[in-house]
């Protein structure tokens, strides 16, 4: 039924196609070779090459002076530290000064327990994050021992609950691969609609038809099109029937019946049907099974009444709406998430 509406849009499968990425060829992806380690210089330890072995590298793009940066330190050490009899080789590439980077890491002595390399050229740095658009510092890459990019999102503890699912073999690299060329095309079709380009209506409806089973997919596209900000285009009818599909596969699952319900509210609010959206709301909060639940639909209620009691003055920020159960934020977040 979803190829036979795309047919009657009168443009052709391979057109439409052409909006979106498909998956092969798609450097920088999860499943894709990592691009090779490029240093002008190692401050602490190596040197290494990133190449098919028998090691894991969990490799974080870095700048000593950022405080997030810092704070990253211990859970790094704690990855080397925990799987160093893994083969795990933890390592972080700088694009500051070379004598920048030695004076940080004199300054800590032996609280690095991780190899240290300067990028002055930015060689390295640029060859993992500009094919993923990803500008936030810092952040981290895994690679397999087969030479393929595993996962990539921020240093947080997941990062150690990914290491752990790839050295016990419990980690799933054709899910990840799937994650990570859907939070791709969603960020292609962010880039048009954010543009207003013609190619906007087509790429939607080929990113319908490849979420058309997955139900935490249908509610992200639905969420990322009713409240992403600065979208030039907000093809609502699309949200609703991305939601449509999710619903339908939701018909017997409650927990995911009620992410669609969440996301549904959050289109109808941001299409301009307030009322509706908000008594949606209040009976998701009522009916809603856990604490926790509780607590994010509750967050979007009072968002929806703050914003309708601000009659006369702009409506906020449209990405402010509430909490989204299951978002993909395209432009970042982790790829591969477990």
């Amino acid at each position: 039924m979803m190829m036979k509406n795309l047919a009657k849009c009168g443009l052709s499968l391979a057109v439409m196609a052409a909006c979106i990425a498909p998956r092969t060829g798609l450097a920088g992806l999860v499943g894709e070779p990592a691009p090779p380690l490029n240093v002008s210089e190692w401050i602490k330890g190596g040197p290494v090459e990133i190449k098919p072995g028998t090691n894991i590298y969990v490799l974080e793009i870095w700048e000593t002076h950022r405080p997030a940066s810092r704070a990253s330190i211990t859970n790094l050490n704690e990855i080397q530290r925990t799987f160093k009899d893994d083969g795990v080789v933890v390592l972080t590439v700088s694009d500051e000064p070379a004598g920048l980077i030695k004076d940080f890491v004199q300054q800590q002595g032996t609280n690095i327990d991780f190899l240290v390399a300067a990028d002055t050229k930015r060689h390295t740095s640029l060859s993992y994050m500009k094919p993923i658009d990803e500008r936030t510092l810092p952040f981290v890459f895994i690679v397999g021992t087969n030479g393929d990019l595993l996962w990539h999102g921020p240093p947080e503890k997941v990062v150690n609950r990914v290491v752990n699912m790839i050295v016990t073999g419990k980690y799933d690299e054709s899910h990840a691969k799937d994650l990570d060329l859907a939070r791709h095309q969603m960020m292609q079709y962010v880039m048009l609609a954010g543009q207003g380009s013609d190619r906007t209506g087509p790429s939607g409806r080929v990113l319908l038809a490849a979420r058309t089973n997955d139900v935490v997919l249908l509610c992200d596209m639905a969420h990322i099109i009713a409240a992403y900000p600065k979208l030039k285009t907000r093809d609502f009818v699309l949200a609703n029937q991305a939601l449509d599909r999710a619903e339908e596969l939701s018909a017997n699952s409650p927990t995911n019946l009620l992410k669609v319900q969440f996301t549904r509210s959050i289109v109808l609010f941001e299409s301009g049907q307030h009322d509706e959206a908000l008594a949606k709301a209040r009976a998701l909060l009522a009916s809603a099974p856990t604490e926790f639940e509780k607590t994010n639909i509750q967050a979007l209620v009072q968002n929806m009444e703050n914003r309708l009691s601000a009659k006369g003055s702009k409506m906020t920020n449209p990405s402010q709406t509430g909490p989204a159960v299951g978002n993909t934020n395209p432009p970042a977040g982790p790829a591969g998430n477990p």
